[in-house]
């Protein structure tokens, strides 16, 4: 199984990011406007709609708020497997390094 990695510099203070990323529940409108159009909330998982009409369940696995990390899996959808981690670090007082991790199948 693959892992898919990927770094974003943003120009944004790390706990401007972090507190946006930490939103489960508000990514839509936070993080991926556009990408996800909708988004509900069921028994703690996330019910997302993507662009293209996918809607998958997606489950909160662990918040990590020292370490700026968030993983989750997607439980109901179309991939068979796939869970993803996101963690921010600082660059400067400004600046924020985001590293994503995803383990699609």
């Amino acid at each position: 199984m693959a892992t898919l990695r990927r770094q974003i510099a943003l120009d944004a203070p790390v706990a401007n990011v972090w507190a946006a990323l930490r939103n489960f529940a508000d990514v839509h409108r936070q993080v991926a406007p556009g990408f996800l159009t909708d988004l509900r909330m069921e028994n703690g998982d996330r019910i997302v709609t993507f662009f293209n009409g996918l809607v998958a369940r997606e489950r909160l696995v662990t918040v990590d708020d020292e370490e700026c990390r968030l993983a989750y899996s997607v439980v109901e959808g179309q991939p068979s497997h796939y869970n993803a981690a996101v963690q921010v670090f600082p660059e400067g007082d400004a600046r924020t390094r985001r590293l994503d991790d995803r383990s699609p199948a």
